[in-house]
């Protein structure tokens, strides 16, 4: 386990974990203002990432989040500002929204890749009911996003969040929906 706050506001630090494999719980703000931690693959197992666990991690450019992720917490990523694209595994069920959403000051995060269901709020099905809940911030800079069809299709989606607003079109392009922002 990776205690609360462990490596945070270590701003000049690198990292190299010798057994990796035995990092699967990682505490709320662990590497929080680690601003030379450049890519992190968390593993299977983890479940949560907390409070502003990687929040100010300045040049942290790749995360890979693992299937067994259910929740992404308050601040996990704020102003991770090198952070260009991210995938939202299929198990998520929470992203933190709001003023303290886990993506707020991610200004770089242009290509959002969903494999979650989860994120369609507002999303209207044949029967008329809405689903769900997300993270606007995820959105705010992405120019793709790209969505796994089998959510949209198999839920029998009319319409998304990203379908409702003016600034996204959609495409099918194998086995995923390519929103495009509109210029």
């Amino acid at each position: 386990d990776l205690g609360n706050f462990a490596f945070s506001n270590l701003t000049n630090a690198t990292f190299e974990f010798e057994d990796i494999n035995t990092l699967k719980n990682i505490g709320a703000g662990a590497f929080a203002g680690c601003a030379k931690l450049e890519s992190i693959k968390i593993l299977e197992g983890q479940t949560t990432l907390g409070l502003s666990t990687f929040s100010g991690c300045t040049n942290l450019k790749e995360v890979i989040l693992p299937e067994s992720l259910v929740s992404i917490g308050t601040n996990c990523f704020e102003n991770c500002t090198s952070l260009t694209s991210i995938t939202i595994p299929k198990n998520v069920t929470n992203i933190d929204g709001g003023d303290d959403s886990a993506f707020s000051g991610c200004t770089n995060l242009t290509t959002v890749t969903i494999e979650s269901g989860f994120i369609f709020e507002n999303a209207t099905n044949s029967g008329g009911s809405t689903n769900h809940g997300y993270d606007a911030n995820l959105f705010v800079h992405a120019t793709t996003v790209r969505v796994l069809a089998s959510l949209i299709d198999e839920q029998g989606l009319t319409s998304t969040y990203l379908d409702n607003t003016a600034n996204f079109t959609r495409v099918k392009d194998g086995d995923y929906y390519i929103y495009t922002k509109v210029v």
